[in-house]
């Protein structure tokens, strides 16, 4: 039976940290339209760290927005520009169309934090300041933590997209190949 008046929940408050400042290799764990009151639309996206040498594995930042204005709409490309496999084309205002491109993509993020005036009152947050393309040891420390199967292709210097930092496929190499 959950008692509201439990003292015992009263320490919640003061265990929120925000999430850490600086460079983060994350996952993409949800991306979706968002359209403000004022009618700007964005995509909304939700970041989680899951690279193993991090301390702050598992943590996530939430509601950061990528505005699909065309004065702003560059930030959206870099960072689609960032993810470790080639993202296609997709539609910012279709659900979908946002899930099928950016869902489980891999990238560097750095985050900043920022102090805004809202409403008369400041707050704090969080800004992805800029995004990158994971490292090739970034990528390798998700290769041993979570195997070739768990992970989402990653691409190549060229584009391609071989596998986790080029993993052996199955069937042999192009030597049996008769010509």
């Amino acid at each position: 039976m959950f008692n509201p008046f439990d003292n015992k929940f009263d320490k919640l408050d003061k265990v929120f940290e925000p999430f850490p400042a600086g460079r983060h290799l994350v996952f993409v764990s949800d991306a979706k339209p968002f359209v403000a009151k004022s009618g700007s639309a964005a995509v909304e996206f939700e970041f989680t760290i899951h690279d193993p040498a991090s301390a702050y594995r598992g943590k996530t930042l939430r509601f950061a927005r990528f505005w699909t204005g065309e004065k702003s709409l560059w930030r959206l490309a870099r960072l689609c520009r960032s993810c470790s496999t080639p993202v296609s084309a997709f539609d910012p205002s279709d659900a979908r169309s946002v899930e099928d491109a950016l869902l489980d993509r891999i990238l560097v993020i750095e985050v900043e934090h920022k102090v805004e005036t809202y409403e008369g009152k400041q707050r704090n947050r969080e800004e992805v300041k800029s995004t990158e393309q994971p490292t090739k040891q970034d990528l390798a420390r998700l290769l041993e933590e979570f195997g070739a199967s768990m992970l989402p292709p990653v691409a190549d210097e060229d584009g391609f997209e071989d596998g986790p930092l080029d993993a052996p496929k199955s069937g042999g190499d192009d030597s049996d190949i008769p010509f």
